[in-house]
């Protein structure tokens, strides 16, 4: 009978614990860039910007990027690819986003930015300067930069 108690004490200890929330402290961090990503805010030049393109998502899979519109479905931009993807060798919070250009007259273009992750998502900050920007040193509104804040769509937890 003692061991039967015990046994059920044991039960129910196990039970609540399984069942309690993970607190954020605890959670595991985002460091993937892989996966669906809704585009929540936007700030350009220090200033948030109107997120009627909140409908905005990005789904990097092996770097390759297609950016969607969940009310419309994927966009398809004639002649152009992206690329997103964690820089090799540099720090954990470097990514680029290439533009790809299938027209041969037009250079590809590369913002060099940096990412601050989050348990449910990542902030991406990059240079405005185009073609030679420099690599921001933080990831924070500021002039002459754009900051993305995007969060993992529940389908893709």
């Amino acid at each position: 009978m003692r061991q039967l108690l015990v046994m059920g004490c044991l039960v129910l200890t196990l039970s609540a614990l399984v069942a309690a929330p993970i607190p954020k402290s605890l959670r595991k961090k985002t460091t993937s860039l892989d996966g669906r990503w809704q585009l929540v805010t936007m700030n350009y030049n220090g200033k948030a910007q109107n997120t009627g393109n909140s409908n905005q998502i990005w789904n990097v899979k092996d770097e390759e990027l297609v950016i969607e519109d969940s009310a419309n479905g994927v966009r398809r931009n004639n002649g152009v690819n992206y690329k997103f993807a964690k820089v090799e060798g540099d720090s954990d919070n470097c990514a680029d986003w290439t533009i790809m250009y299938t027209n041969a007259r037009v250079s590809n273009i590369t913002f060099r930015g940096r990412v601050k992750y989050d348990e449910d998502g990542f902030d991406f900050c990059f240079s405005t300067n185009g073609r030679d920007n420099a690599r921001p040193d933080t990831v924070e509104p500021g002039a002459n930069r754009y900051l993305y804040s995007f969060k993992r769509l529940a389908s893709d937890k």
